[in-house]
């Protein structure tokens, strides 16, 4: 019986050990600017992040797709881009374990920017990438799948359509062919910035309109079914100028807006939320914000809990003349706050601004953006795990020392490089033998490659044979692959 009761005690002791922590934050990033916009969990219980990496890639900023695991360990990163702008906003995840990221870029398709979308695999490598676009600007901010099984992607067109922008809305199917696409809009500027499906057969968009209403935007909503057909049209607002970021059902199918307004205000901007039947009917409206700064909710979901029923998040300078935070508030159908929990702010003596939330299995909420603290450069990837009552954590976990390729175990000396061509790579704390590095030029020819020791004190690197100018270096080892540039004198 004591040997039972031993084992049963050393089982439960593992049990408790591996379970991850309801509540935690934790920060990625190099030396760049580092924005995490899209945030969701995976099939098996892992987080995956998306957004934007000046440090990383190829171009001025690339996509970055990071997974870490339960305990906000980093399990793999991965940078797609080209060599201009590209920026990620939002992402799904598909049932083969894959993702679809949307967002914009300049570096491929046909005008300014074009709305971004890429399939990647269950590691982050590219499968295809698409672009939707005319010889102007068009952005896409956000993509939800549908009952079928294909997807569709929102955001705003100025090469197509009546006005100055128009809102559009896209279906594909999982192999990137276009199903249906629809423009909506008038002469004026009008946009999606956010979508949502409860059951994958009513697509619900959310964003803002000059074109109807008032002149200086209002909040839009227009629900869909899967053809693209319009069932519903909602315009909201007062004389001033408002506009929506993100829209959500709750249990009763109630509909909540919710974005940012200058007619509801206490002083510049402030966050509105509002709420609708679901037929359409208006029911309440709050608005929170300060005198001295603008704030707008960035994102709303359904609560997982008893603990509220909406919750809400947007960045808040909740003493007046000091960084803004990570701000988090649970409401309930009423939009009064719940009390109890934290609601409230999260943040450290710089600026922490969020802007994407997802429902997690543990009733919880896993909450994306930046950082200026934390030892940040400039702005670093902010994850912040909260459980069913919001509460965030104290600790920041998941930044233990790194083994593998990163941006911090390899230095470059000296950059530029001078006449003679000569330039040092030095690794430290590095398990891998053998790194290859190539030398691009600048439209992505491969002009030089080398494997190199990584235990050699010191590798010099010669391109004295290279023009002058600027290159990429490209440093890759077999599951990590970073760029620099460097120029030559």
């Amino acid at each position: 019986m004591k040997n039972t009761l031993v084992y049963f005690f050393i089982l439960f002791s593992f049990w408790s050990l591996a379970q991850p922590p309801s509540h935690f934050h934790t920060k990625l990033g190099g030396n760049g600017i580092d924005i995490g916009y899209g945030v969701l969990q995976t099939l098996e219980g892992n987080y995956i992040i998306t957004g934007s990496t000046t440090f990383y890639g190829a171009g001025n900023s690339d996509v970055v797709l990071t997974k870490i695991d339960s305990m906000g360990v980093t399990l793999w990163s991965k940078t797609l881009g080209g060599f201009n702008n590209d920026v990620a906003k939002a992402i799904i995840q598909l049932p083969d374990s894959g993702f679809i990221i949307t967002g914009f870029t300049n570096s491929y398709g046909n005008g300014g920017y074009d709305a971004l979308i890429i399939r990647t695999d269950k590691l982050g490598n590219q499968l295809w990438l698409k672009t939707y676009g005319g010889l102007d600007w068009d952005f896409a901010y956000d993509i939800i799948k549908s009952a079928d099984g294909n997807f569709i992607i929102c955001g705003k067109t100025s090469s197509e359509g009546k006005g100055k922008y128009d809102a559009f809305a896209i279906k594909y199917d999982i192999n990137g062919m276009l199903i249906w696409k629809k423009l909506f809009g008038g002469v004026e500027n009008d946009e999606f910035k956010g979508a949502y499906t409860k059951n994958g057969n009513e697509i619900f968009l959310a964003g803002s309109t000059e074109s109807y209403g008032e002149i200086n935007g209002d909040m839009i909503l227009f629900k869909l079914n899967t053809n693209g057909d319009s069932l519903m049209r909602i315009i909201y607002g007062g004389p001033e100028k408002d506009f929506a970021n993100d829209i959500t059902l709750d249990k009763l199918n109630d509909i909540y807006l919710a974005g940012g307004s200058e007619s509801f205000t206490n002083g510049k901007l402030d966050a509105l939320l509002v709420k609708f039947s679901p037929t359409g009917n208006y029911i309440n409206k709050t608005n929170d914000g300060t005198a001295t700064r603008d704030e707008e909710f960035f994102k709303i979901v359904p609560s997982q809990s008893n603990f509220g029923d909406i919750v809400v998040i947007f960045a808040k300078d909740e003493n007046q003349g000091t960084a803004v935070d990570f701000t988090t508030f649970a409401l309930g159908a009423d939009l009064f706050f719940v009390t109890g929990g934290n609601n409230g702010s999260f943040g450290y003596l710089d600026d922490e601004e969020p802007f994407d939330m997802c429902p997690t299995r543990d009733k919880g909420y896993a909450q994306v953006g930046y950082t200026k603290s934390l030892n940040a450069l400039d702005k670093d990837i902010l994850f912040v795990k909260r459980d069913s009552m919001i509460r965030y954590g104290n600790q920041v976990v998941g930044l233990k020392k790194e083994r593998s390729l990163t941006e911090k175990n390899f230095s470059i000396y000296p950059n530029p490089v001078q006449q003679n061509g000569d330039f040092s790579i030095n690794f430290s704390d590095i398990y891998l033998l053998s790194i290859k590095v190539s030398v691009l030029d600048m439209i992505g020819n491969q002009v030089k490659e080398i494997n190199i020791n990584t235990k050699d004190i010191n590798n010099k690197v010669n391109i004295q044979e290279l023009p002058q100018g600027v290159y990429l270096l490209k440093v890759q080892s077999p599951e990590h692959c970073f760029y620099y540039k460097i120029s030559k004198l």
